[in-house]
């Protein structure tokens, strides 16, 4: 045995292997015995990057001493080599995730999971969190991330971040703009909001949803007429667009509402 711990010292793992795989078929081994040729024999395998071998010794190992903590660690790594994720081995995952949570192969696989369940719960969230400070422009995870903070209508610097980059990766779809722009309208920030629209609207001149925000945005800042006759000059160009006659039909109906309003 003491031959075979310092292969393992000296990074003979192969030798270590053989060695331990012939003390194995000893008789009347105690099972203390067994539980130091796991020891070495998990360390071994997962060096060598055996991962299936380095799991069963890992089990072993911990069958006979459940809260051996490196025996769980190994485990955890080996299930982390195999980039295995299952009920069995999400536990040792995160617990070694606590250990190590700078680790980022292991960080990427558990966001990958999580991003993959229907809802995500608030460790699911932590750990893309972590993902993000690890790897700050990886889409993996700033999309689900993204529209976590957007259903949530997170509005904190952390949230805005990852909105400016989702946008800067790629083109987003209209209804993440959108989402984003009434974060901005809700905090007052009319020019980012309005930014917003314009870009949904280059993208896609029949969206029918964007004018219920450029309305709110208006009509916050008392822009109303503005807005009227913005609506009037594109429709003179564009006289069979439904998507802004709506808009102008809305945006008119508000406007009388207001001055009715300011006359009473």
């Amino acid at each position: 045995m003491r031959k075979a711990q310092s292969y393992l010292k000296k990074e003979m793992l192969e030798e270590c292997i053989a060695e331990l795989v012939k003390i194995k078929r000893l008789p009347n081994l105690t099972q203390f015995d067994g539980a130091l040729i796991s020891r070495i024999l998990a360390q071994a395998y997962l060096k060598k990057g055996i991962y299936d071998r380095a799991i069963g010794e890992c089990k072993h190992l911990i069958s006979i001493m459940p809260k051996d903590e490196e025996a769980h660690s190994w485990l955890g790594y080996a299930y982390l080599g195999r980039r295995m994720l299952s009920p069995e081995s999400l536990p040792e995952l995160l617990n070694l995730y606590a250990k190590d949570p700078r680790n980022i192969a292991l960080v990427s696989l558990l966001g990958t999971h999580y991003t993959q369940a229907k809802n995500l719960s608030e460790d699911g969230i932590k750990i893309l969190e972590q993902w993000l400070n690890l790897d700050p422009n990886n889409p993996e995870v700033l999309k689900p991330l993204g529209r976590y903070y957007l259903k949530k209508a997170r509005s904190d610097d952390k949230a805005m971040k990852v909105f400016q980059k989702m946008m800067e990766l790629g083109s987003p779809e209209a209804e993440f703009l959108l989402g984003v722009a009434k974060i901005h309208l809700k905090l007052r920030q009319f020019d980012s909001c309005l930014n917003l629209c314009e870009q949904v609207i280059n993208n896609d001149v029949n969206n029918e949803l964007v004018h219920a925000v450029l309305r709110e945005a208006y009509h916050k800042q008392n822009r109303l007429d503005e807005l009227l006759d913005i609506y009037g000059n594109f429709l003179q160009n564009n006289p069979y667009n439904v998507a802004f006659q709506n808009g102008l039909k809305d945006a008119q109906k508000l406007a009388g509402s207001e001055a009715a309003r300011r006359s009473q």
